[in-house]
């Protein structure tokens, strides 16, 4: 038995190699940015801007993965069975940016310029996995080419204009407090197993290829947070905003998988393919989190949530020639697809809030998702029996939220004077196609 692996991140690698014909790949890779205009500490602070506040904070991750291996047993089956799945979402770009952030203590934060919050987070990642023969003569043993595979991203984005942190905060706004989140991410993974040189095997021969995709998409932008964005911020807080309030949100999930195998006179074969593709963004022009919270705004408030998922799987079963023996041939697509939107012109969360606004709130939500299954069998049989199917299964979500002015649970006292105006928009399509073919 010869096995070998060949592993390449571009960013932080790590490999481990097993003996007795069993390899196994992991690797860990981050990336992270955080950048904050003006920051309070733990204790109570006062922060007043009357001038120009811009942060950016942009994370990028790449990673590339090779993995080779013939006539063995991947150590990644190992995976495929004790934990239901081979990709690893570790493989993470983060971004943060706060305008201005009050930290810890009881803040007090006055703006009357511009606070302008921009995090951006892309992630990208492509495996490819092969398994080789190198028997080229008759055997009294099993011969299997495995080539499994899983490839996982995440971007994950926050943006906050205004940020008053933990504890009970007082934030006033006369300028303007704008956040824009932003995350891309893909995974693209092949798996091809190949063993079309063998002439004759004695016993009954396995082939198999197994790609396994896992690529997620968060983005969260807030005008003006009471708490630090987390939804943990007991308060109360206060929040008083005459300014204007801006929050834009965007994420774009694509994950494409690819998994094939192709065998000259073969017993069993698989091609199997399980990609999980999500995106998730949300955006609110004021929040405040658990508390009894108060919020007067009498500016402008916008909020503009997009996500959009999109998945391509395809698997190939290819059986060239089967002659006077038994061949099954199976590909088998399992892919789901999830884009959820959701925004809020004002959001109080839990606790007896007291809401009162005449402000002009606009609040848009658009979720888009849309996945591309294809799964092919292809069989050559003289003189045998031949048993080929294809199979497609999945789901295709999407869902969008959009809320002029939410108090969350507990007793609220909402008064509204201003103009709302709110649109939500979901758009799910699926195309799945199965062949099987024998010739």
């Amino acid at each position: 038995s010869i096995n070998f692996t060949f592993v390449d991140f571009t960013i932080i690698p790590e490999s481990t190699s097993r003996a007795l014909g069993i390899e196994s790949t992991s690797a860990t890779t981050e990336s992270w940015a955080t950048a904050a205009g003006m920051s309070g500490g733990e204790d109570g602070d006062t922060l007043i801007n009357t001038g120009d506040i811009g942060v950016d904070a942009t994370s990028t991750l790449t990673g590339t993965s090779v993995s080779i291996g013939a006539e063995g047993i991947p150590g990644s089956l190992i995976d495929l069975f004790t934990e239901a799945t081979l990709a690893d979402a570790s493989p993470t770009a983060a971004a943060s940016a706060t305008g201005i952030s009050g930290d810890g203590g009881d803040d007090i934060i006055l703006s009357g310029g511009t606070a302008l919050a921009t995090a951006h987070a892309t992630a990208d990642a492509v495996g490819v996995n092969l398994s080789l023969p190198l028997l080229e003569q008759q055997v009294d043993f099993p011969s299997p080419a495995l080539a499994f595979g899983g490839v996982g991203t995440t971007a994950q984005s926050q943006a906050l204009g205004l940020a008053g942190g933990q504890g009970s905060d007082t934030l006033t706004n006369t300028g303007d407090a704008t956040a824009t989140a932003t995350s891309i991410t893909s995974g693209v993974n092949v798996s091809v197993s190949l063993q079309g040189i063998v002439d004759d095997i004695s016993l009954f021969d396995l082939q198999g290829a197994v790609a396994d995709g896992s690529v997620a998409a968060n983005a969260l932008a807030v005008g003006i947070d009471g708490g630090d964005g987390s939804g943990t911020d007991s308060g109360p807080d206060t929040v008083v905003s005459t300014g204007s309030a801006t929050a834009n949100a965007d994420v774009t999930a694509v994950s494409v998988g690819f998994q094939g195998s192709i065998k000259q006179a073969i017993n069993l074969g698989a091609a199997l393919a399980r990609t999980d593709t999500a995106s998730t963004a949300t955006a609110t022009g004021i929040a405040t989190a658990d508390g009894d919270d108060g919020v007067t705004a009498a500016g402008a408030i916008s909020s503009t949530a997009n996500a959009y998922a999109d998945t391509t799987a395809v698997g190939v079963e290819f059986q060239g020639y089967v002659k006077d023996s038994a061949s099954v041939a199976a590909a088998y697509i399992d892919a789901r697809t999830v884009a959820d939107a959701s925004s809020a012109g004002i959001d109080a969360g839990a606790g007896d809030d007291s809401i009162n606004s005449g402000a002009v709130t606009s609040t848009v939500a658009i979720a888009d998702s849309a996945a591309a299954e294809v799964s092919v069998t292809i069989q050559g049989v003289d003189q045998g029996f031949g048993g080929g199917v294809s199979i497609t299964d999945g789901e295709t979500i999407a869902e969008s939220r959009a809320r002029g002015i939410s108090g969350g649970t507990g007793s609220d006292t909402i008064t509204n004077s201003g103009a709302l105006t709110g649109s939500a928009a979901a758009t799910a399509d699926t195309t799945s196609v199965d062949v099987t073919l024998q010739l």
